[in-house]
């Protein structure tokens, strides 16, 4: 039981966390686009966009291109130094791009690929093992530890224990 809260949690914990990054670069974006609401980007709305991609800490690389017709020029672009900064996003690289009027903005940044997933997926399968074995050892005290009993609780798991339990008091007031 250890193991499924565990592993619940930890999925929490993932999934919240990859939802408050995906927050931030969008948040990024959108002031960025505040930004650029005059046609032109300026010396301190560059030092406004570096100050919030350095709070977004997963953003490695952020581009702002202007259209002009159906070609567009690099206006601003920023590569963090240290892009591994932090151990949590060495997983993999992801790029989001977002446009608006004249202009675009596109964020490569590191995330978590499906951590947060095998975490639950790995918490659930050793409690399904050692709930099985807790359930065996359970059978073979009570002394009705049949092969079917060990198939049904390897399977089913709890469904199984419970139907197990029932056949005992079946049993026993028999």
């Amino acid at each position: 039981i250890i193991f499924a809260v565990l592993g619940i949690l930890l999925g929490c914990i993932f999934f919240i966390n990859d939802y408050r990054l995906e927050s931030q670069r969008i948040q990024v974006a959108e002031s960025t686009f505040k930004l650029l609401d005059d046609g032109e980007i300026s010396e301190s709305d560059k030092e406004v966009i570096v100050e919030r991609i350095e709070k977004a800490t997963q953003v490695t690389n952020f581009h702002i291109y202007q259209w002009e017709g159906s070609s567009s020029r690099v206006v601003f672009e920023y590569q963090r130094a240290k892009p591994f900064k932090t151990m949590l996003y060495i997983n993999g690289m992801g790029g989001e791009g977002y446009k608006a009027g004249d202009w675009s903005v596109d964020i490569l940044f590191e995330y978590f690929t499906f951590v947060w997933r095998y975490a639950i997926i790995l918490c659930f399968i050793i409690y399904w093992i050692l709930f099985a074995i807790w359930a065996m050892i359970q059978g073979y005290r009570h002394s009705k530890l049949h092969p079917m009993w060990m198939v049904a609780f390897s399977l089913f798991n709890v469904p199984a224990y419970l139907v197990y339990r029932a056949s005992l008091k079946k049993f026993i007031s028999a």
